[in-house]
């Protein structure tokens, strides 16, 4: 039983690791939405504290540093390396998620190959069993019927 206990409990990690899997997706995705979203929503709309004014150098500065703050102008290429870095690591952890999907897969074969040999070994020694006690009882009535003779 001991066995059977350990293998129903390594088949609901795997089933827990395959939710994990499913929610880390169905999160990335939803954030890729709202990411595609609000990037539509920032450049549709019209920026409120635009306003007319003569050019002059220090008001272009500071345009440009509004600009910055609210994510419409180009990202620095400081900020595309840890977007960049980011994805790299959750790609990663979904890869090595799913390997461990499959290294537990393996291994859940594995134990349950396992327990189907001993099960078949079991009831061949069963059977085994039962042959010899069989004979054995068949020997003992030919015995005593030629013990009569």
């Amino acid at each position: 039983m001991f066995l059977f206990d350990l293998q129903n409990d390594k088949i609901r990690w795997i089933r827990g690791l395959r939710n994990q899997k499913k929610s880390i997706e169905s999160e990335s995705a939803d954030r890729q939405q709202r990411i595609a979203k609000k990037r539509d929503e920032i450049a549709n709309s019209t920026n409120p504290n635009e306003k007319q004014v003569e050019t002059c150098d220090h008001l272009i500065k500071y345009c440009n540093k509004l600009k910055k703050d609210s994510g419409l102008a180009p990202a620095t290429s400081e900020e595309v390396a840890k977007q960049l870095d980011s994805e790299m690591k959750n790609d990663y952890m979904r890869q090595d998620l799913q390997q461990k999907l499959k290294d537990e897969g393996k291994n859940v074969r594995k134990i349950s190959s396992k327990i189907s040999r001993d099960v078949r070994k079991f009831w061949l020694k069963i059977n085994k069993v039962i042959a010899f006690k069989q004979k054995s009882e068949s020997d003992e009535v030919r015995q005593k019927a030629m013990d009569k003779h």
